[in-house]
């Protein structure tokens, strides 16, 4: 069985624990990956909210 990869880098990650309810345990390779992640999933939110806010703006 292959490692699971990090969502945001690719790398392998280690498991701690075992899969609960067929969930993995863990999807990033490191802390710093999660909050990477975190902070560009709300990046991309806010952009995607100020384009929104700019279109009924134009409208």
């Amino acid at each position: 069985m292959a490692l699971p990869a990090c969502e945001r880098c690719g790398a392998p990650v280690v498991l701690t624990r075992a899969p609960r309810n067929g969930v993995p345990p863990k999807r990033f390779c490191s802390q710093l990956c999660q909050l990477r992640a975190q902070r560009s999933r709300w990046k991309a939110r806010r952009r995607a909210a100020a384009k929104q806010e700019k279109a009924n703006a134009d409208a």
